[in-house]
């Protein structure tokens, strides 16, 4: 059963957190953890790359367009019927799943959302989800219930969606819009979604409970 760590037991796994203690080996293809006890997650990119790699091998066998959908991870390339931007709809972060909130149109691109939805556990009335941040070691608290990135590549989407989620809205926002050929929906605990300026046309709100952002005002602000 699920159960919340100690403070004791947190500041024990957060003095085991420093990615500059993990030293690749590209000549041998060797990973080597340099403090004792430390171990590797991989599951912040796991669908990214595994999508990626279920596209190139379609590809390779001749097939002009498609989409694959690993739960939260989707990519499409070419367009759909060979004709069209394939639509697909943000999940929403209040209700169950299938229902979403907006949808945006891409061509030879993923999606892939982070969000406080996804895993969790209550306890105590409380619920924690499974975003951790690295200078307490507890769920991320911020104004943010998910995060969806748009990018041609979805392993960089897969770790760009957790990395914004954790910066929050406004630092989340500002690293998006920078990014080039990367694009960002946030969406807020008030029920405002905010995108960067590339997805302008290409998503639409769909549920009447959310309002959309003004990206340039927060920015500027």
């Amino acid at each position: 059963a699920a159960q919340v760590p100690s403070d004791e037991e947190i500041k024990k796994a957060l003095s085991k957190v420093d990615y500059t203690r993990l030293k690749l080996n590209e000549e041998r293809s060797t990973v080597e953890l340099q403090k004792e006890g430390m171990g590797l997650d991989l599951g912040g990119i796991a669908k990214g790359y595994a999508s990626d790699k279920a596209a190139d091998l379609l590809r390779k066998k001749g097939v002009e367009y498609g989409i694959i959908n690993f739960g939260g991870n989707v990519l499409a390339f070419g367009e759909k019927g060979g004709e069209s931007a394939w639509r697909i709809g943000i999940q929403s972060p209040e209700d169950n799943r299938g229902s979403y909130v907006g949808v945006v149109e891409i061509r030879d691109e993923a999606v892939v959302t982070s969000g406080k939805y996804e895993r969790y556990f209550e306890k105590d009335g409380v619920r924690y989800h499974h975003i951790l941040s690295t200078e307490d070691g507890r769920p991320v608290r911020n104004a943010l219930t998910s995060v969806s990135i748009i990018t041609e590549e979805a392993l960089k989407a897969d770790a760009l969606s957790t990395m914004i989620f954790v910066q929050g809205l406004e630092n989340g926002l500002a690293t998006a819009e920078e990014l080039e050929g990367v694009e960002a929906i946030l969406i807020t605990k008030d029920q405002v979604i905010y995108t960067t300026s590339g997805l302008r046309e290409r998503f639409s709100i769909s549920d009447s409970d959310y309002a959309r952002g003004e990206t340039e005002a927060l920015l500027d602000g």
